[in-house]
């Protein structure tokens, strides 16, 4: 895996923390990098995830949630997090 998408999603992530914050666009910038990372950096990319579908529940945002939620149970690396998953699977 190269890292420049990385690196770009970085870029993009930290344009969209800096005020005035756009939720939507904050959600999607994590949950994008967290994808990117899901195989590289599982902890990083669950924790990413993990942010973006708190924010995406509390911006009402469905497809920031499914895509974060997709992000996370790639990342799943223990039974704990399975059975996270199928919580939020219920």
């Amino acid at each position: 895996m190269s890292d420049t998408p990385i690196l770009d999603l970085e870029a993009k992530l930290a344009a969209a923390s800096t005020p005035p914050v756009d939720p939507v666009q904050r959600i999607d910038a994590l949950t994008e990098l967290a994808w990117e990372l899901r195989s590289a950096d599982i902890p990083r990319a669950n924790a990413l995830a993990t942010e973006a579908r708190d924010l995406a529940i509390k911006q009402t945002y469905k497809l920031g949630q499914a895509r974060a939620a997709r992000t996370m149970a790639m990342t799943i690396a223990d039974a704990a997090g399975l059975r996270m998953m199928f919580q939020l699977a219920e």
